[in-house]
């Protein structure tokens, strides 16, 4: 009975744990700026803090998210070389990137980052001359290691004038620092003029930083798929006694071998 006890506080702790992580799902938008290294990728609101964003007060809010809008965030910036390393294309041991500051998302768990993609882009378009459509990533002997960003050029005609301006992607996704949410993010910066003249400032200064206001990123986060903290500890609770039964099982195996070793009694008269 006492051990039993034991274990019923055991599940009872477990289940008292886990519920009392927050678990965070819907969508929201974070504005600012990129500037963009050979192997880093710093933050800066629109407010010009450096490694701060602000959460946009807009009807992509959804979720664990609304009532959060104009609310401050800090962001972790990205380096492939680390330390630690945060490589482009694979896994890699999760870092926190995004912390909640505000007092309303006080109980929110960190966004812990473990992977950012790969640009999708053609990298022969990147220099070929600029015209509508084109899309470029970067060739590793330009970025060793691999570049997450995709520009895309776009036609568009301005005061009767035709002209073709560009934006840059790149993605990278996540887990809540508790386990409990899946995330992913989409960085989107908008130039005014095509990727070929944004790629020649890069090569030529060796950094270049969004230069247009409209820029975004996209959190989106969805629960894990993993039970609920109730079916967990009756899990946890199961295994529990399973092992007790296996040892209270041993035990009796224990005492019939030695009972069965045990010299027996012998009946009769000895000459």
């Amino acid at each position: 009975m006492q051990r039993l006890t034991m274990m019923l506080a055991l599940a009872s702790a477990l289940t008292w744990s886990l519920s009392a992580s927050t678990v965070i799902s819907g969508t929201f938008d974070l504005d600012g700026s990129v500037t963009a290294t050979l192997n880093t990728i710093s933050w800066t609101s629109n407010g010009g803090t450096a490694q701060m964003g602000t959460i946009e007060n807009n009807s992509d809010l959804s979720g664990s998210f609304l009532g959060l809008g104009d609310t401050m965030v800090s962001i972790d910036n990205l380096d492939r070389v680390g330390p630690p390393p945060e490589p482009v294309g694979t896994m890699f041991a999760e870092q926190p990137f995004i912390t909640f500051l505000s007092p309303l998302a006080s109980s929110f768990p960190t966004l812990m980052i473990d992977y950012i993609a790969q640009g999708s882009g053609s990298a022969a378009d990147c220099t070929a001359p600029a015209a509508g459509g084109q899309t470029c990533t970067l060739p590793t002997s330009e970025v060793p290691g691999g570049s997450p960003f995709t520009f895309v050029n776009t036609s568009t005609v301005l005061n009767g004038v035709p002209i073709i301006t560009s934006s840059a992607t790149f993605n990278f996704s996540g887990m809540t620092s508790d386990g409990l949410s899946a995330w992913s993010g989409i960085f989107t910066s908008q130039f005014n003029e095509p990727f070929q003249d944004v790629i020649n400032q890069f090569v030529t200064t060796g950094t270049v930083t969004n230069s247009y206001s409209d820029s975004n990123l996209v959190i989106t986060l969805t629960q894990a798929g993993v039970p609920e903290p109730g079916g967990l500890a009756l899990m946890g609770m199961g295994l529990l006694l399973l092992a007790a039964g296996r040892v209270r099982f041993q035990r009796k195996q224990v005492r019939a071998e030695v009972s069965a070793a045990a010299p027996r009694a012998v009946s009769g008269t000895t000459n």
